[in-house]
C-alpha cells in the first residue's frame, strides 16, 4: 500500500490499491450459487428478514455479488440499489439477478 492514498477513487488503478479489483467475484458467485451467503450474511439477511421488507426500496452499498439484496428481493422487497467500487462484482450481480 502507498504511504498516502488518493482523496478520491476515480479509476481502476485507484480502486486497486485498495483491493476493489474484482478478481474473486467469479469465484464469490459461485460460492452463492453452491452454498448460499456465507454465514455472517445469512445472519444479517435474517435480521433484516425478521422486521420485514415487503415493498421495501433496498440500497445495499458494497453489494459484492449481491447476496442481500437478491434475497431481500425474493422476500417481498419491491427494488434494490446495488453499489459497488468493482464493475466485476456488479458485472456479477446483474448476472445472478438475470438467472434468477
Amino acid at each position: 500500500m502507498p504511504a498516502k492514498l488518493p482523496r478520491r477513487f476515480c479509476c481502476d488503478e485507484d480502486l486497486a490499491l485498495i483491493g476493489y479489483d474484482g478478481r474473486d467475484a467469479a469465484k464469490d458467485l459461485t460460492s452463492l450459487r453452491t452454498r448460499g451467503p456465507r454465514q455472517p450474511t445469512q445472519e444479517l439477511i435474517d435480521v433484516i428478514l425478521a422486521d420485514g421488507v415487503d415493498g421495501s426500496l433496498v440500497l445495499d452499498i458494497g453489494a459484492g455479488v449481491g447476496a442481500i439484496h437478491l434475497a431481500l428481493l425474493e422476500a417481498g422487497a419491491s427494488r434494490a440499489v446495488d453499489v459497488d467500487a468493482s464493475r466485476e462484482y456488479l458485472a456479477a450481480a446483474r448476472e445472478e439477478a438475470h438467472r434468477r
